[in-house]
C-alpha cells in the first residue's frame, strides 16, 4: 500500500497482484490485477476501482512518488514488516526515491537467523539515506546490535521494545534523538552515562527518552550521585535537574513515576 498525505486529506493505493494471488509472492515487475484508492478525510472516505494503465508495480511506485519531486517538504517512508517481505529489497531501494525515514516492524515473527538476516538487508540498503529509524520488536543479536544502528548519523532512532539496554549501548549513540522502552536499565548505568556526558561523550546527542517497564521505583539520588545537579522547579510531579558538561553546555534531566513504569528524559540545550 502506497499513501499520499495532501492537506486535509489522503490517498491510500492498494494494489492486488495475480501472483500474490496465485503464489504469495510478487514482483517489481509484475502488474496489477485491481488498483483501489481510499480517500479518506479524517471524517468520511471514498472507495474507488482503477483500471491498470499497463504499468507494473515499480513503474507505479515510481509515478506516485513523482507526484513530491519537486516539494522538499515531503518526507518519503516506508513501513517492513518482517514475515510479509515479498520482494528483492535491493531492487526495492532502487524503486524508491530517496527516503527519509523507514520503519521496520518484527511483529510476532519467531526470531531465527531468516528473521535477523532480513531485517540485516533492510538496514543494509536504506540506513546509509536514511534520517529516521523505527524499531518495533526487531530482533537485535550480535550481528544486528543496537551499538551497529546507533553508530549511524540519524537525526531520531526509536526502538520499541529494547530489552537489558546499557552502557555500551548508550555511548555508542552517534543520533539526535533516542526514544526506547526497555525492560531493564540500572539506575547505575545512567549515572554512568550522564557522568560521560560531561566528560564529553556523545556530542551529537540532543534528546534521550527512556521508559523502563518495571514496577520497582529506582532512588533518584542513585542517578544523580557525583553529577553536581542542580535541581529545577517542575510544573508537574516530576522530579527535574540541570547538569553541566565541561563545555559550559546544560542539559536537564527529567525524572517520572507511571504505573508500572518510570520515565527518564534527558535533554540537551544548545543556546
Amino acid at each position: 500500500m502506497i499513501t499520499l498525505l495532501f492537506d486535509g486529506f489522503l490517498l491510500k493505493f492498494k494494489f492486488l497482484m495475480i501472483r500474490q494471488i496465485s503464489e504469495g509472492t510478487t514482483s517489481l515487475n509484475d502488474l496489477p490485477v485491481i488498483i483501489t484508492v481510499v480517500k479518506e478525510n479524517g471524517r468520511t472516505s471514498k472507495l474507488t476501482t482503477l483500471l491498470n494503465q499497463g504499468m507494473n508495480l515499480g513503474e507505479w511506485i515510481q509515478h506516485l512518488c513523482s507526484f513530491t519531486e519537486f516539494n522538499d517538504s515531503i518526507r518519503h517512508h516506508a513501513d517492513f514488516y518482517i514475515g510479509r517481505i515479498m520482494f528483492d529489497l535491493q531492487t526495492l531501494r532502487n524503486t524508491f526515491p530517496k527516503l527519509q525515514s523507514i520503519g521496520i516492524d518484527g511483529g510476532n515473527a519467531e526470531t531465527n537467523e531468516h528473521t535477523i538476516f532480513i531485517a540485516q538487508t533492510i538496514l543494509k540498503a536504506f540506513l546509509p539515506d536514511v534520517r529516521s529509524v523505527q524499531l518495533n520488536e526487531v530482533p537485535l543479536q550480535e550481528n544486528l546490535s543496537l551499538q551497529h544502528i546507533g553508530m549511524a548519523n540519524l537525526k531520531r532512532l526509536e526502538t520499541d521494545y529494547q530489552s537489558n539496554l546499557n552502557i555500551d549501548d548508550l555511548c555508542a549513540l552517534n543520533v539526535e534523538r533516542y526514544i526506547t522502552q526497555t525492560n531493564q536499565i540500572a539506575p547505575r548505568c545512567l549515572n554512568r552515562f550522564f557522568k560521560l556526558w560531561i566528560k564529553g561523550s556523545n556530542p551529537m546527542l540532543r534528546e534521550l527518552d527512556i521508559l523502563c517497564d518495571t514496577e520497582i521505583v529506582p532512588d533518584w539520588n542513585v542517578f544523580l550521585r557525583g553529577l553536581k545537579a542542580e535541581d529545577v522547579a517542575a510544573e508537574d510531579d516530576s522530579k527535574k535537574f540541570k547538569i553541566v558538561n565541561y563545555r559550559g553546555i546544560c542539559a536537564e534531566i527529567k525524572f517520572e513515576n507511571f504505573d508500572g513504569f518510570y520515565g527518564v528524559k534527558f535533554e540537551v540545550h544548545i543556546d
